[in-house]
């Protein structure tokens, strides 16, 4: 399991604790955004691409 993936599951549960929402997309979309934003310590979202495990093909 990479650091990422890592640090994703510890940033899923807490973000959770604090949400009422039943559709955990957007949670999950949210808890990628910060793990990238924490690991490449950048606020642009190319940056963000190699931090994100994803299927996308470009």
């Amino acid at each position: 399991m990479s650091a990422t993936t890592c640090l994703y599951d510890q940033v899923l549960p807490l973000l959770r604790q604090y949400s009422h929402r039943r559709d955990l997309r957007h949670l999950k979309a949210l808890a990628w955004m910060v793990t990238a934003l924490v690991c490449s310590g950048q606020f642009s979202l190319p940056e963000w691409e190699s931090y994100v495990p994803s299927r996308a093909r470009q």
